[in-house]
């Protein structure tokens, strides 16, 4: 897997140092173990489809280093959440990760599919964020608010604030 998630130049520019040799941890995790885990449960995704939700998980991982409103959820699609769900049941290196990361646990908090509605404008936020470090979202990996997580997906709240906000995965 390439070591390159496409950060824009000009938006890393203006990150401090700390936020970007974490950056380089998200960006150089091994997401193998993950994803040969995955195929065990989903055998019909193909390499290049695995290698492209690594990096929008990766993407999305990032996201929550650089969101500087504590109280604005992160929110994914239902497509990227999934492989972040086999990410953290490699639960010691999750744990690890996160600690070095973001200084404690990035927990994974399920949102029930009532609640999905209420996520929308969190899940527009996200996707502003993210265009203006990764560009357009791809749509066939982030689709639109209809593409939130439908089957009680999820929110994902720092225990300890870093240089992020709350993320919350839909």
């Amino acid at each position: 897997m390439r070591k390159n998630i496409g950060l824009k130049a000009e938006s890393a520019s203006e990150l401090d140092s700390d936020v970007l040799r974490k950056l380089g941890l998200v960006v150089s995790v091994d997401f193998e173990p993950v994803k040969n885990r995955l195929l065990v449960d989903f055998p019909n995704h193909t390499k290049q489809e695995l290698d492209e939700m690594e990096i929008e998980v990766k993407r999305f991982l990032a996201l929550a280093l650089f969101e500087p409103n504590p109280g604005h959820r992160i929110v994914v699609s239902e497509k990227i959440d999934a492989l972040w769900h086999y990410f953290i049941l490699h639960t010691q290196e999750y744990r690890n990760f996160c600690q070095e990361v973001y200084g404690s646990y990035l927990n994974h908090v399920p949102i029930l599919p009532h609640k999905k509605k209420e996520l929308g404008a969190d899940y527009a936020k996200t996707r502003k964020l993210y265009a203006v470090y990764f560009g357009k979202p791809p749509k066939r990996l982030w689709g639109d608010a209809q593409q939130i997580c439908w089957g009680g997906c999820d929110e994902c709240l720092p225990t300890k604030r870093v240089n992020t906000v709350n993320a919350v995965y839909a």
